[in-house]
Order: structure tokens, then C-alpha cells, then sequence
């Protein structure tokens, strides 16, 4: 099927569902926005029937060395639904590096090493424009050695750019300091809803966020300037 943007989504799965290979297109910049927009109205694919879908691979254009160029940005397996709390279980098995313009390894090849992974647990959204935004991450080694990294938050709009960046240091997986909670911060400077997005070398976590115009001040312009950060100087290896 060609690119999809009604009910037609309905067919595809449909068709997915009897156990014919179906690709298709659609425009959308994050695993979550895919499974929300099939799975709201004017779509409404049925969450048990979604899992149907085995890969999403999701495209951006971007910049390198001033060329515009397209990379995968990432490619999402599709797993299972969870009825108690009405999810679709998804896993990243490959996400591109802005930073290095490269692929990791499979996310299982990692565990074998320090594996930091992100989660978002808490944010202060909806903010005015002009607040800060706060994120509280969750970093956790899965791996089987201790290590450090930088853990960072990405511009929304373009994702090789920084807003904050904090440098982490965890145990090997069941060591006393396997986990960590961090703060990272957003000086807002414009309106903005969508997903923003933190990093870690090896996994990342996206959230949902609002930052809104007050209409008594009317505060607009351009998104803050990033960070003056370059991730290859001070990435550890």
C-alpha cells in the first residue's frame, strides 16, 4: 500500500493480520506518534491488531558536512499489547548517532558491555513559554560492565543539535550503583507540542511535551540556542 493517511490503515492491517507481508508509508517522526495515530480516529486500528506490524523504521532529513541527506533514524520491533495497562511494547534495535553519523551494535550485543538506558519518569509539562522545562531521567546499566557517558537531551527540531547534556557514571548491571536519577532542563523560549527526545550512547527515551503561549504576554520567537556542545570530544568510549 502506498502512503497512508484515513481509514485505508484499516485495510492494511487487516490484510497484515492473514499473514501477508504489507509495507507502507507514513508521515510521522516518532514510533509513539505511529501507534497513536493508527490507533485514534480517523484509523482506529484495534491495539491487539497492531501488533500485527513487526518493524517502523523512522526516516529524517538532516544535514552532514552541509550535504542534506536522509538516515534512519531509528528501527522499532513491535512487540507485544499489555492489556493492564493498555500499551504496545516496543524495543529499539538500531538508532542512528547524530553525533557520529554511524549505527551501534544490536541492542544485545551491548548488554555483553556497560548498556546505559534512559527513562523519562517525570516532567513539569505543561510550561509557559519563557519557563523552564524539567525532565527527571532514570539511567539504568543493563550491561555487564561499569562505565560512563553522556546522557543528552536533543533540540526537538533537529536532533544532532544538544539543549543539556549531563555525564553519568553507573556499576556494572546488580552493582550498588547500577541506576541513577538525573535532571535535565530546557530554557523555553518559544511554543512547542510534540515528543522531545533523551540520549544516552546506547538507548533513548522520548516524552510527550506542551510549552505554551501566554496569551496576557504573547511571548514567541525562536527555540533557545543549543548548548555549545560537541558530543564526539566528549564522548567516552
Amino acid at each position: 500500500m502506498g502512503e497512508v493517511r484515513g481509514e485505508e490503515g484499516r485495510d492494511l492491517f487487516q490484510v497484515m493480520s492473514t499473514g501477508h507481508v504489507t509495507y507502507s508509508t507514513f508521515h510521522v517522526d516518532s514510533v509513539g506518534e505511529v501507534i497513536k495515530r493508527f490507533t485514534t480516529e480517523p484509523i482506529n486500528v484495534s491495539k491487539t491488531l497492531f501488533t500485527a506490524l513487526d518493524l517502523v523504521s523512522i526516516q529524517t532529513q538532516t544535514r552532514i558536512d552541509g550535504q542534506k541527506v536522509r538516515r534512519n533514524n531509528n528501527l522499532t520491533e513491535i512487540n507485544e499489547y499489555s492489556p493492564e495497562n493498555d500499551e504496545i511494547n516496543v524495543r529499539d534495535v538500531y538508532e542512528w548517532r547524530a553525533e557520529t553519523d554511524d549505527y551501534p551494535r544490536f541492542f544485545w550485543e551491548l548488554e555483553a558491555e556497560g548498556a546505559f538506558i534512559p527513562t523519562i519518569t517525570d516532567t513539569n509539562s505543561p510550561v509557559i513559554v519563557g519557563e523552564q522545562l524539567n525532565l527527571t531521567v532514570q539511567i539504568e546499566n543493563v550491561g555487564d560492565a561499569e562505565g560512563t557517558q553522556y546522557i543528552y537531551l536533543e533540540h526537538p527540531t533537529d536532533s544532532s543539535r544538544i539543549l543539556d547534556i549531563v555525564e553519568v557514571n553507573l556499576d556494572e548491571k546488580g552493582g550498588s550503583d547500577d541506576s541513577t536519577e538525573i535532571e535535565l532542563q530546557w530554557s523555553t523560549t518559544t511554543d512547542y507540542e510534540g515528543d522531545i527526545t533523551v540520549r544516552s550512547e546506547d538507548d533513548s527515551d522520548s516524552e510527550r511535551v506542551a510549552i505554551e503561549v501566554d496569551s496576557s504576554t504573547a511571548v514567541g520567537g525562536e527555540i533557545n540556542s543549543p548548548i555549545d556542545v560537541n558530543l564526539e570530544q566528549v564522548r567516552i568510549s
